[in-house]
């Protein structure tokens, strides 16, 4: 038994290398949608944290404010420096919570980076 290697045209190989261009670009676009999917849910746990940070600071500000400017002044600290000192210690908390969340918004967190690298490896190799 003889193998006969068949004789394909250059019309069919560029219609079968176009075909394969084109479902691989199909599907690249498909995985770099689910990986912007992603990339906005991790958005949106960010902006939970966010809005997190944002209601527990405000809360904190009126009722340290309240609780401990009392305290301090009651420890014989006059009434202007206790409310300055509360505040500052509050602001500190709501900015580390704030940090947190903005860390968590940066745009290189929400880059679809697999795809980009299989992409560019890709184009690379080609």
């Amino acid at each position: 038994m003889t193998y006969a290697p068949q004789s394909t045209s250059t019309r069919q190989l560029a219609a079968d290398l176009l075909s394969q261009v084109s479902d691989l670009i199909s599907i690249e676009s498909r995985l770099i949608r689910a990986e912007l999917s992603e990339a906005s849910a991790k958005a949106a746990s960010g902006l939970a944290f966010l809005a997190g940070g944002f209601a527990i600071t405000l809360a904190s500000v009126f009722i340290l404010l309240a609780g401990a400017a009392a305290l301090l002044v009651r420890l014989g600290m006059p009434p202007d420096g206790a409310c300055f000192i509360v505040a500052a210690a509050t602001m500190v908390v709501g900015g580390i919570l704030l940090f947190f969340g903005m860390r968590a918004l940066k745009p290189a967190r929400l880059v679809p980076v697999r795809s980009l690298d299989q992409l560019s490896s890709l184009i690379r190799s080609s």
